[in-house]
């Protein structure tokens, strides 16, 4: 039987305050008093793993392993998924850094990741490429309420109109038709623009839509990153070690 290996994780956090002002900072006309409507208030969290399969193994015969955007959002949302996955190791389909764990510990644990995460503002953040789910694909026929929420969000037009977000169309991949999607790219260092108030306020509105991850919830995932730096896990993991 093949078992999912978590070998080390890392988790940031969004400040909600400072993304509000990031929002302000790009829509001027968002009001103070707006601050408690957005979900996103109580702060964000993207939660970084590095895993691998028991059976899968690189070109030097070591287990092979990699980094992923394993679950982000608000906390509520990661403790919800988180607790979704823990099932898993409760079946000792996951192993917790190679050891079998009980759903209790395994939920604990993440806790604990989430109360010692380091604000966004600390790091060297990397770009960052989201692909949205299909529920938020334009459709004339079908004005779900993720399209009208997406569609009214007070960033959307600003992400739109500077090209940070867009629309992909489908193509063709191993024999199947990909669908059309969003996609969201977000760069502290673009050029001519305020880079960090788009990062802090695009993250924001990632959150807004809901929870993102490697799909352990599929159906109701909202959006996923679509790759992550190794390298750049790599590099974090060590300065926190140091800091610490």
């Amino acid at each position: 039987m093949s078992t999912e290996i978590e070998y080390r994780h890392f988790a940031v956090k969004l400040d909600g305050h400072k993304a509000f002002q990031a929002l302000r900072t790009l829509v001027p006309a968002v009001q103070e008093d707006d601050f408690l409507k957005y979900r996103w208030a109580e702060g964000g969290y993207l939660v970084f793993v590095e895993h691998g399969s028991n059976n899968d193994f690189d070109h030097a015969g070591r287990r092979a392993r990699h980094w992923s955007m394993q679950f982000g959002g608000s906390r509520s949302d990661v403790m919800r998924q988180v607790i979704v996955a823990s099932c898993y190791a409760e079946s000792e389909m996951t192993r917790l850094r190679g050891r079998s764990v009980k759903a209790e510990s395994y939920i604990s644990a993440y806790r604990k990741l989430l109360d010692g995460a380091v604000d966004i503002g600390d790091v060297d953040a990397p770009r960052l490429t989201a692909m949205l789910d299909e529920r938020y694909t334009p459709d004339p026929g079908d004005q779900n309420h993720d399209r009208r929420a997406m569609a009214e969000h007070t960033l959307t037009p600003y992400l739109l109109e500077k090209g940070l977000l867009s629309l992909i169309q489908g193509e063709v991949a191993y024999g199947r038709v990909r669908p059309d999607y969003y996609q969201l790219k977000l760069a502290q260092d673009r050029d001519g623009a305020d880079g960090q108030s788009e990062y802090l306020a695009g993250l924001a509105w990632l959150f807004e839509l809901g929870h993102g991850g490697m799909g352990l919830d599929g159906k109701d995932r909202h959006w996923r990153l679509d790759t992550v730096s190794g390298f750049w896990c790599d590099q974090t993991v060590a300065s926190l070690r140091l800091a610490a």
